[in-house]
């Protein structure tokens, strides 16, 4: 995690060329996930343990879904849109370098602190969206400028994702806590 969130370029180099680095990607988002997940119920625990458990439950269910959904659309872009000669990537490298560049949304653990909870939360974001950067810029051998292109359309995507996976999970946690 700490070398994904120094945009370790031999990392996501190691990522991409070894699939049995897999399930620790896999286990990398996962973790992430959770963190998340507990962020969301602490920010959630004064509408009432349903509210905090339904908002652990579907934070940490939208994040594994949207590095799925990220990693799709960025292979999609990154392979059809935006390929040169010499793009050659499959879907679980994709998968497996951004699993990688998702490590900086551990933070978001902290969400639940006030004021600056959302804060860590933005510069976290942006973390990961550099990290995603660097970890296509070297799975599909681009330039800068083209990773650049290929992930912030991907990025797009998984933004307009997260916003509707937080409204639902808002709604949930307040149908769970009566609507307070």
């Amino acid at each position: 995690m700490i070398r994904a969130s120094r945009f370790d370029a031999a990392l996501f180099e190691e990522a991409e060329a070894n699939p049995a680095l897999g399930n620790q990607a896999r286990n990398l988002v996962l973790l992430v996930a959770a963190l998340s997940g507990l962020g969301a119920a602490l920010l959630n625990l004064d509408r009432g343990v349903p509210a905090a458990i339904t908002s652990f439950l579907f934070r940490s269910v939208a994040v594994t879904v949207g590095w799925i959904l990220w990693s799709a659309v960025t292979l999609w872009i990154g392979t059809t849109l935006t390929a040169s000669s010499e793009t050659h990537a499959d879907a679980k490298e994709v998968r497996r370098v951004l699993a990688y560049a998702f490590s900086p949304w551990a933070l978001s653990v902290l969400v639940f602190i006030p004021t600056i909870g959302p804060i860590i939360f933005l510069i976290s974001s942006f973390w990961v969206l550099i990290a995603g950067v660097v970890a296509i810029h070297t799975a599909l051998d681009f330039s800068f400028s083209r990773a650049v292109i290929t992930v912030f359309a991907g990025w797009m995507v998984l933004g307009a994702f997260v916003i509707v996976a937080t409204l639902l999970g808002l709604g949930l946690s307040l149908l769970f806590s009566g609507g307070s």
